[in-house]
């Protein structure tokens, strides 16, 4: 905007400022104390009716030159965009960018390539709209989800396993031992097991 910052290099300049401020903190708080202002909007009263006009009466200097240097705005100067709060976000896959909790859709007019993965302004202004910068240009945001923002303890699952009561748990259905042929071959192995005659490693019969 043209606003450029001037600081004082010398001590007479940094002077006149300190000097300017000592004068307003003594002899305003004097003038409030015998005015007996003792709310805000009595103070503001006293400052705008009597001690501004005798400040300027006293105090005020014409200025060498009368012109005024103000520049006007231009075409690239955006106040709505100045005047908002500020910060960076990066674009998911799904060209959305988060804020507050919530997502917000970047318009299909402003994607272009490399716009995934990358960092953009994100400017939440005073009229309520929501505003990125995409390569230079404004494009305004839409909100994708209109539910209020989740806390994260509902997001938050319990962790516990699920056992159902007993009785009911039908992990067992359709599961048969008894009538299929792994069944029948270990009960045949089990019978020849136990017919066969014990012997020792000696080869005699095992003692009593």
């Amino acid at each position: 905007m043209g606003i450029e910052w001037i600081a004082a290099h010398s001590p007479q300049a940094k002077g006149r400022v300190e000097r300017c401020f000592g004068t307003l903190q003594d002899r305003l708080v004097k003038g409030l104390r015998l005015a007996r202002a003792r709310t805000l909007e009595e103070a503001n009263a006293y400052l705008e009716a009597v001690f501004l006009p005798d400040w300027n009466r006293r105090f005020a200097r014409d200025p060498a030159n009368a012109t005024d240097a103000h520049r006007p705005i231009g075409r690239q100067q955006e106040l709505s965009g100045v005047l908002a709060h500020v910060e960076t976000r990066k674009v998911g896959n799904d060209y959305t960018v988060a804020w507050k909790g919530r997502k917000w859709q970047i318009p299909k007019t402003a994607i272009g390539p490399g716009l995934r993965g990358s960092s953009i302004r994100v400017e939440e202004r005073l009229d309520g709209r929501m505003m990125a910068r995409v390569n230079g240009a404004p494009a305004q945001l839409e909100l994708c989800d209109q539910s209020q923002p989740r806390s994260n303890t509902e997001n938050k699952t319990s962790g516990k396993r699920y056992v159902p009561a007993p009785g009911q748990s039908r992990w067992m259905d359709r599961f048969r031992i008894k009538g299929n042929a792994a069944w029948k071959a270990y009960r045949d192995r089990e019978a020849a097991t136990v017919s066969a005659p014990l012997r020792s490693p000696s080869g005699l019969p095992p003692q009593g």
